[in-house]
């Protein structure tokens, strides 16, 4: 049975990473196809980023109970200290989308955010990251010069508000079954058992 998925997800997000990590080490046992879909969750960010702490209003260290869960599942996070700002990023993500690089393009921003601890945001990051899966910096301006891309995040936003969806990661499954959260892999493969079994 072929199972269309589509994840509602920002690449700042880190439960959106490990998420993703989780779906990633089943997804060869299932016919599935996975949609990335844009949900833009701190639009308020600086373009240069703002320090966890004073983004959240906490000297309480967020990481901590993150990496553990992370590590739980086999998945090594760097220690987050920016909140960015992935509007132009996820702008990018869905051009990606457009000429079939989704994947390639995703794996490094997720890498770039959750190895590497790189400023997403920066234009100049955007754009190294992008070349590094064939996007053209030329690419990358006509993409953030063109109001469709923006507009597909704030349709995206508009839909979620609309269908209830609000935490990411959401993966959607057959237009039929939602499941919130990076969730362990037993509780995908229970869905798409259900499925199989004609329960849904």
């Amino acid at each position: 049975m072929k199972f269309n998925i589509k994840m509602y997800a920002d690449f700042q997000c880190p439960y959106c990473y490990i998420g993703k990590s989780i779906f990633n080490s089943i997804k060869e046992e299932y016919d599935t196809e996975l949609t990335f879909k844009s949900f833009e969750i701190h639009s308020d960010a600086p373009q240069e980023g703002i320090p966890v702490g004073q983004y959240f209003g906490t000297d309480l260290d967020l990481n901590e109970n993150i990496k553990a869960y992370g590590k739980k599942y086999g998945i090594e996070m760097a220690h987050l200290t920016t909140v960015v700002n992935s509007n132009n990023a996820l702008q990018v993500a869905e051009y990606a989308k457009e000429i079939g690089k989704s994947e390639e393009y995703n794996s490094k921003m997720y890498d770039a955010m959750f190895t590497e601890t790189l400023n997403i945001g920066l234009l100049p990051v955007l754009k190294e990251i992008a070349a590094s899966v064939g996007i053209t910096g030329e690419e990358v301006d006509k993409v953030l010069s063109d109001d469709k891309y923006k507009q597909i995040i704030v349709d995206n936003q508009h839909y979620c508000t609309q269908a209830g969806i609000s935490s990411v990661p959401t993966f959607i499954i057959n237009d039929k079954v939602k499941i919130t959260g990076a969730q362990p892999p037993e509780v995908f493969k229970e869905v798409f058992e259900k499925f199989e079994n004609g329960k849904f």
